[in-house]
């Protein structure tokens, strides 16, 4: 019911009905939410590297300046993601900067590191 949009609330409340009232129904709703938040995210964890690197790889058909590489472990897992759009390279060109490092302080539920980059251009504003 919950991939056709049926508010948990709602399953919870058809549910408790054929079990003849929440308290005979076996389960809370936040047993409920858990239940389908571990499924969604099941779902989530065969597809979002694929559809990430099918997002980048289809940017090169409207800017031919943009690029991405990969890499895959063992397991078939993404291991490492490398991209720039072509705004990116142009500056590189023009400025010449490059910044590399390698990030082992934190690393998330899947034993990789989230890097957020924050640049600020040649006249001091964010980017």
């Amino acid at each position: 019911m919950h991939m056709y949009s049926v508010p948990t609330s709602q399953i919870m409340g058809f549910m408790a009905g054929q079990a003849g009232g929440y308290a005979r129904a076996g389960f809370t709703k936040k047993d409920l939410d858990n239940h389908l938040d571990k499924s969604r995210h099941l779902r989530i964890l065969g597809g979002d590297a694929n559809a990430t690197i099918s997002y980048l790889l289809g940017k090169a058909d409207i800017d031919p300046m943009a690029m991405a590489q990969y890499s895959s472990t063992a397991e078939d897992w993404l291991g490492s993601l490398f991209w720039a759009d072509g705004i990116c390279r142009a500056d590189y060109q023009h400025f010449g900067d490059v910044f590399a490092f390698h990030a082992t302080y934190k690393k998330n539920k899947y034993k990789k590191p989230l890097v957020i980059f924050s640049e600020s251009n040649h006249w001091c504003t964010k980017l």
